[in-house]
């Protein structure tokens, strides 16, 4: 009987051990996530901006600018999932603690608890609010570039219609 209680707790540790890695993993994904953002949005948009600015150029660059904000928020979505997941392994790790493990960490003074508005805040939820920005930056220079394609096509056409 008491060889049984050793695999179960050894299972325990070993599903413990590996929810951790898991836990590690979604976290590393989370804060991969904004890098990547970053650097695909500063390149599309130096390309789009500094080197399509006439004519077809432009509907190129509308088309870049459409492709970066389905990629943001493509990239949203896995943040927000990646996060999901994260706080299910963190259930987890809690189903899986002995109750003697779940009392409370006692400290030397009890003022643990956040005091103002900056420690009540998460990390996460303010990733989740850049990472939302910059899909609507996105977006509103997609809806600049389609303006001025409207506008340069408008000017054409007048050129062409006034000769």
């Amino acid at each position: 009987m008491t060889n049984d209680n050793g695999k179960q707790e050894q299972i325990r540790i070993e599903q413990y051990r590996q929810a951790r890695e898991d836990w590690r993993h979604y976290d590393t994904l989370i804060w991969a996530t904004p890098s990547v953002i970053v650097g695909i949005s500063g390149a599309i948009l130096g390309l789009s901006y500094n080197y399509l600015n006439d004519g077809f150029e432009l509907v190129i660059r509308v088309v870049l600018l459409v492709a970066l904000a389905v990629w943001i928020f493509t990239l949203l979505i896995a943040l927000s999932k990646h996060r999901f997941f994260q706080l299910g392994r963190t259930d987890f790790f809690h189903q899986l603690e002995p109750a003697q493990m779940k009392t409370p960490m006692q400290t030397r003074e009890q003022n643990t608890k956040p005091k103002n508005w900056c420690e009540r805040q998460t990390a996460f939820t303010w990733l989740f609010v850049s990472v939302l920005i910059t899909l609507i930056i996105a977006l509103l220079a997609c809806i600049h570039s389609v303006i001025l394609v409207t506008a340069n096509m408008a000017c054409r056409l007048l050129t062409v219609f006034s000769c």
